[in-house]
């Protein structure tokens, strides 16, 4: 009956539900599934999670991004590829799936990876996404990604842990040996969210992004800040004449704002301190070669079929 609740479509919100649903279930609980309509697919999210949990509240994480990546890809002419690198619940997979001509999605956590093949598998219009269960790095190996937060979504393979975290074991690809592998071609935006690997995510991406040279979205924070040795060093990490921006706060990063998905851009600011322009002390940061033409505001709303709820 909790479950037929979550999902059935009375007027009323979605916040309230999971207000009601976090009273009811005992507190030991650690998944609660129901199925859910994002993206034009029908789909299992655990409201236990705080990525999947998104979903299900605001039909959607990261608007401000998706509506980004969503304009840039719709000024490019041809065949266009997505790259959702730390694909997670698939926020980005199945957005971008309606607008790129074909998506990867790489995610190495097994149920994550395994939940995202099930449901393309039972969506036939997703037929241009394909699900890597490995994440992408340096070198072909195994690893452990550990629990650092009280979500999926902030499993991290490189981060401080505590002694007693879950782990699971990983496989982890050279990046350019597996995008060959996959014969991926036309590579125009790359999302990355992994945190704290980014920078080996970038490394071993190399040849990848000088042949190809695509936009990127990346995660940005404090933390990251001290692996990059200083502004030049991120720099390094990119092809050259790759110039940086990120999302303006007062676009982006407020609460209404972000669930309508408008966004501004503007020119990055290393020194800076993250928590001036982002909430959460994480920034989302642009990058892509000198000249683009790329999007800088938007205010046309995700609709309101879904923001009212």
């Amino acid at each position: 009956m909790l479950k037929q609740f979550m999902e059935c479509p009375l007027p009323i919100s979605r916040k309230l539900r999971l207000s009601v649903l976090k009273r009811v279930l005992p507190p030991e609980t650690e998944e609660f599934v129901v199925d859910v309509d994002y993206c034009g697919a029908r789909m299992p999210l655990n409201l236990l999670d705080g990525p999947q949990r998104a979903l299900y509240q605001h039909d959607g994480a990261e608007k401000f991004m998706l509506h980004f990546l969503r304009d840039y890809l719709n000024t490019l002419p041809g065949p266009t590829t997505f790259l959702d690198i730390g694909a997670n619940a698939g926020n980005h997979t199945f957005f971008m799936a309606q607008h790129a001509d074909r998506v990867c999605s790489f995610e190495p956590q097994h149920a994550l990876s395994k939940r995202l093949k099930d449901i393309v598998a039972a969506h036939p219009p997703l037929s241009n996404v394909t699900v890597c269960d490995f994440a992408l790095g340096t070198e072909d190996r195994t690893d452990y990604i550990y629990d650092v937060g009280k979500c999926t979504g902030a499993r991290s393979i490189i981060r401080n842990h505590a002694d007693d975290a879950v782990a699971e074991e990983i496989s982890i690809r050279h990046g350019d040996a597996a995008v060959r592998d996959l014969g991926l071609d036309a590579i125009s935006a790359v999302k990355i969210d992994v945190e704290g690997y980014e920078p080996l995510v970038l490394t071993g991406l190399a040849e990848t992004l000088r042949a190809h040279r695509p936009l990127i979205v990346f995660e940005h924070s404090e933390a990251n800040r001290d692996s990059y040795d200083g502004f030049a060093g991120l720099q390094k990490l990119f092809p050259e004449d790759y110039e940086f921006f990120q999302f303006d706060r007062r676009g982006a990063y407020r609460y209404h704002n972000a669930r309508r998905g408008f966004y501004t851009v503007f020119p990055f600011d290393y020194d800076q301190p993250v928590d001036a322009v982002a909430s959460g002390g994480v920034a989302n940061l642009i990058a892509c070669p000198k000249g683009t033409a790329i999007p800088q505001t938007n205010f046309t709303a995700w609709p309101f079929e879904t923001r009212k709820r």
